[in-house]
């Protein structure tokens, strides 16, 4: 998980401010210039009205951000009544035990203003432990009708708002608390009556106390006590004088954390750990507001009965999760296809997002329907080929794929049994075997396997079928929606020769298209697009495109230019040559775009990376102008961008590398590795140059974030899609580091496993690789 980000310099000169003010125990407001009237009384009244001098007095309470240990420092400190300046007057406490509790007898102050201060160690929410270094929290109260006084995470976020709204906005002190607990409350996304910060107890039950326990844990996240305190100044000095806390890169790094433990379900640890501790009986709530924080930081809103089933996408483009979407089930918001993980907190508090929806816009293009809510999550997971609408709306017919090919058969079962797993959740029923009902027939299985459920008069049928080829293994999902007592309308590919045919005046494509690989309707059939691939052509590519133009040509098509290609597949080339003709009130265009495909020598037992041409067909009515097809790419984009000159390093040290497909505007991902074996067990030299890889990477200024040891099974389930030898247990070594630069944010992976391929005459090659996997993001 990333640290938080590196303070702006424009930070770093105000936090050294605090530091400054801090030291040789002089507080913030005794140093700072507030540009008010020394004359001028707390709360804006005048003379010494209101002022109560406090005598014997005793104050107790405990200290908090976790308990403060016992031992731990606790003073109080006398303001003054007039200026609310230090006096220098202070009587001295320590905590009494590692619940945080703690009592100060005897005290006389002038006036009933005063701060409490606690500094010491701590116990973590989130580590159960000990903290590694301490940390200061205080509280500025009143302590005329008041004898006891927590101390507190809130109480020291809402310290130097509540200084500025006395000194500045003339407010009483009751009146600056109340206004700056809610502000605080407020940038986590929390509402309510609760009672004043200085009596919340995160041991004690009811929605305050939840609500301090879960800042605390927010905060704490999974920074250390440094990083805590840099938090806590930078949120101080935010807070001070603007009332909010505007830091978006540190609040979507809580996001991200708070997202991952809530959907592992983790953040049931941080309960046990506080619950170890043995000071309470129950715990409180905590958890509701912890995943509040992160649905409303990535847009997601609340999850309510009157959202069940609905799918949303984060647009919090800071977000390592920007783009991800997801369900809201249960009253959870949860990835689709991922079990939702509940927390032990057994209510759940409902923020209710502005009312906006991106579904109430309405668009012209979108000719084909959304999928019903059960089945929504296959948009976000897998890839759409193709929609049929049949017989006038009674049947409803979508094509799917896995979104990326596996290179194994193992684990293509595997991430089809966990398609089939989701479907039973959803209370889809095994229905039996028919014969292959894919939309394509060459490489696939005979036989489909069907699922299908009613709702509403309505039947659902979800149709798999496995696919395997040249060291590609997949499968496909057709997804039929149909009336109550409609027959069936076949779809499979034998009843439909493969996909339709191309127009009589695009004929002459077929003998340059090895298949076609999708067929898609749009504006109720008055555009249909078909796509194709050649075979692999390596170097001739060039003179076989000419060869098909010049055919193009003579059946009377015109040169149309070139435009940014709109392929959903990162290894096409930036251009894409069209050519259309127009004839019997139709419009045809052929689209031919440059790729790569890759290739394996039965003879060199080794995979080879060959070009080819990927084909596009549209035939549309002259009537309406083009739909587009998907969203046209932006080369310029940062997701395109050149290995930047600083990580040149990592291209001279490898073999090969080769740019990935990243889904992410504003990150670029590199693979770079060499091959130092053709074993099928991991060799000696390939963890040996991983090992020379991380020592490389690490000289270069990077930070080592982690070094673990995984199956390559679980590597591959993690995204490492190159470690597909997944009968080989030898463990893997993955080294993950982290540097941060100008405008940029580099993270390395370095790791060793064996890639199998298998040829078209069936016979597996291996290679055994070390593989520095470099992406950048734009800060």
């Amino acid at each position: 998980m990333k640290k938080s980000r590196f303070m702006k310099k424009e930070t770093i000169m105000k936090w050294n401010r605090i530091l400054g003010c801090l030291a040789a125990g002089a507080m913030f407001w005794g140093c700072s210039d507030t540009g008010s009237d020394d004359n001028g009384v707390a709360g804006g009244a005048s003379g010494d009205a209101g002022i109560v001098a406090v005598t014997d007095w005793e104050v107790a309470g405990v200290s908090q951000k976790g308990p403060f240990v016992t031992g731990s420092a606790v003073t109080v400190q006398e303001l003054d009544g007039i200026t609310l300046k230090q006096t220098g007057k202070s009587f001295k406490g320590s905590i009494k035990s590692d619940k945080g509790d703690f009592a100060i007898k005897d005290i006389n102050l002038e006036s009933q203003y005063a701060i409490l201060e606690a500094s010491g160690y701590y116990r973590d929410e989130i580590s159960g432990k000990k903290s590694s270094g301490q940390v200061t929290l205080r509280a500025l109260t009143d302590l005329k009708d008041r004898k006891h006084v927590n101390i507190n995470l809130l109480t020291h976020l809402e310290y130097e708002r509540v200084m500025y709204l006395v000194t500045e906005k003339k407010k009483s002190i009751a009146e600056a608390k109340e206004q700056a607990e809610r502000e605080v409350l407020a940038t986590f996304g929390i509402e309510g009556d609760f009672a004043e910060s200085e009596d919340l107890n995160i041991f004690e039950t009811g929605d305050g106390n939840a609500a301090l326990l879960a800042i605390s844990v927010l905060l704490q996240s999974d920074v250390d006590v440094a990083g805590l305190t840099e938090r806590m100044g930078e949120f101080s000095i935010s807070l001070a004088e603007g009332g909010s806390w505007d830091d978006a890169d540190v609040k979507t790094a809580i996001a991200d954390w708070a997202s991952d433990v809530d959907l592992k379900g983790s953040l049931s640890k941080v309960r046990k750990n506080v619950e170890d501790w043995k000071y309470a009986d129950t715990v409180p709530e905590f958890e509701k507001y912890v995943t509040n924080f992160w649905w409303n930081n990535y847009g997601l809103g609340a999850c309510n009965d009157k959202r069940e089933n609905e799918t949303k996408r984060n647009v919090n483009k800071l977000s390592k999760m920007y783009n991800e979407y997801f369900v809201c089930e249960g009253g959870r918001w949860h990835i689709p296809g991922d079990e939702p993980a509940s927390s032990s907190s057994s209510s759940s508090k409902d923020v209710e997002p502005a009312e906006t929806s991106s579904s109430s816009i309405y668009n012209p293009f979108d000719t084909v329907p959304d999928l019903p809510a059960d089945l929504a999550f296959l948009d976000s997971n897998y890839k759409r080929l193709g929609y049929m609408n049949m017989a006038d709306g009674n049947q409803k017919v979508w094509f799917f794929s896995g979104r990326k090919s596996m290179d194994n058969s193992n684990v293509r079962d595997s991430a089809a049994g966990d398609f089939v797993k989701i479907l039973g959740k959803k209370d889809f029923a095994y229905e039996g075997i028919v014969q292959n009902d894919s939309v394509k027939m060459s490489g696939y299985s005979d036989t489909s396997y069907v699922y299908k459920k009613e709702k509403d008069n309505v039947v659902y049928k979800v149709a798999i079928t496995k696919y395997s080829a040249t060291y590609n293994f997949n499968f496909d999902i057709k997804v039929v929606i149909l009336k109550k007592g409609f027959e069936e309308l076949s779809t499979n590919a034998s009843s439909r020769d493969s996909l339709p045919d191309y127009p009589s005046d695009m004929s002459f494509v077929k003998r340059y298209v090895k298949t076609k690989t999708e067929y898609t309707e749009y504006a109720d059939g008055k555009q249909v697009v078909w796509r194709g691939e050649t075979y692999a052509c390596g170097s001739g590519c060039d003179d076989l495109a000419a060869e098909l133009v010049g055919d193009a040509t003579a059946k009377g098509f015109a040169d149309a230019g070139t435009y940014s290609n709109d392929s959903l597949d990162n290894v096409y080339t930036e251009d894409s040559h069209v050519y259309t003709k127009t004839s019997g009130g139709k419009v045809y265009s052929l689209v031919i775009t440059k790729g790569e495909t890759s290739v394996v020598s039965p003879v060199l037992m080794r995979m080879f990376l060959s070009g080819m041409l990927y084909i596009k067909v549209i035939a549309r009515d002259a009537g309406i102008d083009e739909i587009p097809t998907e969203p046209r790419k932006d080369y310029s984009s940062p997701k395109y961008r050149d290995m930047p000159a600083d990580l040149a390093f990592i291209m001279d040290a490898t073999d090969s590398f080769y740019r990935t497909y990243s889904d992410d505007s504003l990150r670029t991902t590199w693979k770079c590795y060499s091959t130092v074996g053709r074993e099928s067990e991991l060799p000696a030299e390939a963890v040996e140059k991983a090992d020379e890889y991380a020592t490389l990477v690490e000289s270069h200024g990077f930070t080592l974030k982690s070094r673990e040891e995984y199956e390559p099974s679980k590597l591959q389930s993690m995204g490492y899609w190159s470690c597909n030898m997944t009968d080989d247990f030898t463990p893997v070594t993955l080294y993950r580091f982290e540097k941060e630069v100008a405008g940029f944010y580099y993270k390395v992976d370095v790791y060793s496993c064996v890639t199998s391929h298998l040829s078209d005459l069936g016979i597996y090659s291996y290679e055994a690789n070390a593989y520095m996997e470099t992406s950048i993001y734009d800060k």
